[in-house]
């Protein structure tokens, strides 16, 4: 539990479940300890070691051109998205190589983003986060998934929006993430990798 910020008078709590097999629940929360109405979201972020690839859901009717929001505010991620972003099969693929700060999201409503990292000739060590989005909502830089690469440190982020929601004083807004870590074969094909992830997220989606 976070001590109540300064700024925002918004306290944070984070409950963290652990099950067999390698799931991990992360349950958070927000509250308003203000005398005033705000309107905030959860943004969670995580920190990966890299090398790897960053694999995102692409909106079938997105807001952004071919899918995938570029940010201008990071390095030179526009004008250098086909040097590190592919779309394939509904599925953004971001090369995350620690050459430079890049930055990308998408506004899929699917409800996962996963990190594929290099750890094995043969496999991938597929590191994949699952939430619950809200179709219609307000979200953060208008996204519900991003993905950072630092450039400099040998790290990617993997990053979720939660929306915009308006809370009155004392008022709490709670959602939970199931993270998991699994072997996948590098063969596997683009188009096949997003039915890997659908049957992952059910699998664990009934063991949590």
């Amino acid at each position: 539990t976070s001590p109540v910020c300064r700024e925002t008078g918004m306290q944070l709590t984070r409950r963290v479940s652990m099950f067999e097999g390698g799931s991990v629940v992360v349950h958070q929360a927000m509250t308003n300890r203000s005398s005033e109405y705000v309107r905030w979201g959860l943004w969670d972020v995580t920190q990966v070691k890299g090398p790897g690839l960053a694999v995102l859901p692409v909106a079938e009717r997105s807001q952004f051109k071919g899918g995938v929001k570029a940010y201008t505010s990071e390095g030179r991620s526009p004008e250098v998205m086909n040097l590190y972003v592919g779309v394939s099969g509904g599925l953004a693929i971001v090369t995350c190589s620690e050459i430079e700060p890049i930055k990308y999201g998408t506004d899929s409503t699917e409800g996962w983003i996963a990190g594929l990292l290099d750890r094995q000739p043969d496999h991938w060590l597929a590191y994949y986060k699952v939430f619950e989005p809200k179709r219609g909502a307000r979200y953060p830089h208008k996204v519900t998934g991003e993905v950072y690469d630092s450039g400099t440190y040998p790290y990617f982020e993997l990053e979720v929006h939660s929306p915009l929601i308006p809370l009155a004083p004392r008022e709490t807004y709670a959602y939970s993430e199931t993270w998991t870590l699994e072997w996948l074969p590098k063969f596997v094909r683009t188009q096949d990798l997003r039915g890997w992830i659908k049957k992952a997220m059910r699998r664990e989606i009934k063991r949590s």
